[in-house]
């Protein structure tokens, strides 16, 4: 190769080449090629789709229906707590009136006092303030420990809210027995009590037994009341009324009964049971007016037997 100049002529590079190429590219293929760079893929680019309208309100509607969902769940949420507090508040004791036979209590002053009895109780139980917890037979005895003349007590709905009546029935006496200058009653069920809201009973004790009752001191127990109070009703049921029970002389244990119609007393002994004493003397006395006897006394203290003079 010869030199021109001094210099010796060199062949054009790959690179010139090139070079020479891109000037020689019209503008418009050039636009289009620098736009297709543009979208050509680039390394560490995310590919990522472009959600379409019907996909976009297909996510709205998605997302209002578990909204939805939400709001119906907490109203009904809502409604269900309601219904619970109101389903215990009309169970709820919070006020309480009185409510017994016609007639039986009109004193407001003894109506407080059932419900203070009351309200002692559930003081103690606060629990039972609501009605369906109410224990019947704990609040029957508290009552017969406190108000020993209510036979029995009933806790019901009252006309407004939270409110509750106390339904009372009260024990008839079949005999009175004063003693100690207080006045006992006693009804067939042999239950003592000191408060009568019917008439006086027709059977009183003849006490002739001399004991002299001391201060503070009864001189005879609820069980004995007891014990007369289940023989007269006893009597009764068998057709023969007691008019009068009397306690002998030196004793606190023999009974005596006058019965209607009968010029005899028969004798009792509180140490035996009831039944089988009352059925006994009701057997002697069928049989001795069946005989035409009239003796002054028909004993049935004596187990099997009956005795009269």
């Amino acid at each position: 190769m010869k030199l021109r100049g001094g210099r010796a002529s060199r062949q054009p590079s790959r690179r010139d080449i090139a070079a020479s190429r891109r000037v020689s590219v019209a503008p418009d293929s050039a636009t289009a090629l620098a736009s297709d760079s543009s979208q050509a893929f680039r390394r560490s680019r995310t590919i990522a789709r472009r959600p379409s309208s019907e996909s976009s309100e297909r996510q709205v509607t998605h997302v209002l229906r578990a909204r939805r969902r939400k709001v119906v769940s907490g109203l009904l949420i809502s409604l269900s707590v309601i219904a619970v507090l109101v389903g215990l508040l009309s169970q709820l004791s919070a006020t309480v009136r009185v409510a017994t036979p016609s007639g039986a209590m009109a004193d407001q002053q003894l109506q407080e006092r059932y419900v203070a009895v009351f309200t002692d109780y559930v003081r103690a139980r606060p629990l039972e303030r609501l009605r369906f917890m109410v224990d019947s037979a704990a609040l029957h005895a508290h009552f017969l420990e406190k108000a020993p003349e209510v036979q029995s007590v009933r806790v019901v709905p009252g006309d407004a809210l939270a409110a509750s009546v106390l339904e009372l029935s009260f024990r008839q006496p079949v005999l009175q027995w004063v003693s100690g200058g207080k006045r006992y009653y006693v009804d067939g069920q042999g239950v003592t009590f000191e408060r009568n809201y019917f008439s006086e009973p027709a059977i009183s004790v003849d006490d002739q037994s001399g004991v002299v009752p001391e201060a503070g001191h009864v001189v005879v127990n609820r069980r004995f009341l007891g014990f007369l109070g289940q023989v007269a009703a006893r009597f009764e049921a068998g057709g023969a009324a007691v008019n009068r029970v009397v306690l002998p002389e030196n004793t606190v244990r023999q009974v005596e009964f006058g019965i209607d119609g009968k010029s005899y007393v028969v004798r009792m002994t509180v140490d035996r049971g009831v039944e089988e004493q009352t059925d006994r003397a009701l057997k002697a006395m069928s049989w001795l007016d069946g005989q035409g006897i009239a003796p002054s006394y028909v004993d049935a203290r004596v187990d099997r037997n009956v005795f009269y003079e």
